[in-house]
């Protein structure tokens, strides 16, 4: 059995959905311990994986972690980021900013 198996098992229902997401939202913390809100940050306090993020955003786990790696992402991928957190577009390319 591997982690992706493990994992499955794990979230197989919502009480194990939830852990998960509250587990999330408890490293988003630690992940934003300098007060900078980046992509990852927002994306863990929303509960979400990389996966699930680029699947509602229309983009791939790959591109996802290029972007919270310091790529530089097209305005209609920070527009659908935007919109998939529930912010301002504006709120959305501060996510991005690398100071």
């Amino acid at each position: 059995m591997d982690f992706d198996d493990l994992l499955a098992e794990a979230t197989s229902d919502a009480v194990g959905q939830k852990r998960l997401r509250d587990a999330r939202r408890k490293l988003s913390t630690a992940v934003a311990s300098d007060g900078r809100v980046t992509l990852k940050s927002k994306r863990l306090e929303m509960g979400m994986s990389q996966a699930e993020l680029a699947k509602e955003i229309g983009t791939s786990q790959p591109h996802i972690a290029r972007l919270e790696s310091g790529g530089d992402p097209q305005l209609s991928t920070v527009r659908r980021i935007a919109n998939c957190f529930g912010i301002s577009l504006g709120d959305a390319a501060s996510l991005f900013d690398p100071e």
